[in-house]
C-alpha cells in the first residue's frame, strides 16, 4: 500500500519510482491491468505535452479478444500531479476505466487491425499504380 511518505519519496526520488509504482492497489482495476511499471521515457501526448500515464494494448485486444489485460506505463510528468490522491485518480480511475472498457468490449473502443490494414493496402496500391496520367494538349 502506498502512503503520502512514500509519495513524497518517489516524487522527489526517481531511482524510488519504479518500486513505488510496483506497490500500488489498482483496487478493482486489478481485473483489468495486467502490470503498471515506471518508465523514465518522455513520450509524447497527441494533444501536445508529455505524457503522464499511457495504456499499453494487447495485440490479441487490437483483434478484438475480450478478456486480455492491459499494462499502464507511468511516465515522470505523472509525478508532477499535486496530490497522492491525483495521482492514483490518474491510474486507478482513468487509465483503470480504459482497461476495463478494453477487456470488456474490445470491438467497440479499438479500431478493428483488419480494416487498418485494409486502409493502408489500398493506400500503398494507390501509391503504387496512380492510374492513367493525364496528357496535355
Amino acid at each position: 500500500m502506498v502512503t503520502e511518505k512514500y509519495w513524497q519519496r518517489a516524487v522527489h526520488e526517481e531511482c524510488y519510482r519504479r518500486e513505488f509504482v510496483g506497490q500500488i492497489d489498482l483496487e478493482d482495476s486489478h481485473k483489468y491491468v495486467n502490470t503498471v511499471r515506471y518508465s523514465h521515457k518522455r513520450i509524447m501526448h497527441p494533444q501536445g505535452g508529455f505524457a503522464a500515464t499511457r495504456l499499453r494494448i494487447p495485440f490479441l485486444a487490437r483483434l478484438h479478444f475480450k478478456g486480455i489485460r492491459s499494462d499502464i506505463e507511468v511516465y515522470s510528468k505523472a509525478f508532477s500531479a499535486p496530490t497522492l490522491q491525483d495521482f492514483l485518480g490518474l491510474l486507478i480511475d482513468h487509465e483503470g476505466y480504459h482497461a476495463k472498457e478494453i477487456y470488456e468490449n474490445p470491438e467497440v473502443i479499438l479500431p478493428s487491425i483488419v480494416k487498418y490494414l485494409q486502409n493502408q493496402l489500398s493506400v500503398y496500391q494507390s501509391i503504387a499504380n496512380p492510374g492513367p496520367q493525364q496528357c496535355s494538349s
